[in-house]
């Protein structure tokens, strides 16, 4: 399959899509991934497509509210998206074909990690809010839904981010940094 992440606004770095391959080989052959902070899906594209094309059949879940600032702040890619953007997040993914593969989930970080059982997920990437209150509870409502070998993982671990630093290093000391994204194996 023919990567299509192109074509979908976002701020995927290579550090994420270099993690995201790593993902892709790790997960099992019907693993299941969980992605916070999907906006149009320029990196659920990405780990969609490498997961495939491995020959695997992935389960990946998109958790976004599809609003607030990324809503209102398009104009770097010539989008005005005015309120709910998940149709346009699941017409990315049907138009690139893989559609069937990610499963979009419109509710906050907290209220999804809810929904999923303890121990039921390979890989949880968190990418949501980037401010230390929202970073800390993502973790915490994340971290007991992973796999017992399974990575928790995320994104932005950055100078302009202080927030994700100071959640990270103080909830998961022994996580690893790898560009700008952050690993934890549970």
């Amino acid at each position: 399959m023919n990567h299509f992440f192109e074509t979908i606004p976002g701020f995927s770095d290579g550090p994420l899509f270099d993690l995201y391959r790593e993902i892709a080989r790790r997960v099992p052959a019907n693993g299941s991934v969980v992605e916070v902070g999907s906006w149009l899906g320029r990196s659920a594209a990405f780990l969609a497509v490498e997961i495939i094309n491995l020959g695997k059949q992935p389960t990946i879940y998109a958790v976004d509210t599809w609003t607030g600032i990324m809503a209102t702040n398009s104009a770097p890619w010539g989008i005005d998206i005015p309120g709910d953007m998940c149709p346009a997040f699941i017409n990315n993914m049907i138009k690139g074909g893989v559609g069937s593969h990610v499963h979009p989930m419109q509710l906050s970080s907290v209220q999804a990690a809810a929904t999923f059982a303890d121990g039921s997920q390979d890989v949880v990437f968190i990418d949501g809010d980037h401010t230390y209150d929202f970073v800390k509870a993502d973790i915490l409502a994340w971290m007991p839904k992973v796999k017992s070998g399974g990575w928790l993982c995320g994104h932005d671990y950055r100078p302009e981010d202080p927030g994700v630093i100071k959640a990270v290093d103080e909830l998961l000391p022994n996580r690893t940094v790898k560009g700008s994204c952050w690993v934890v194996d549970i």
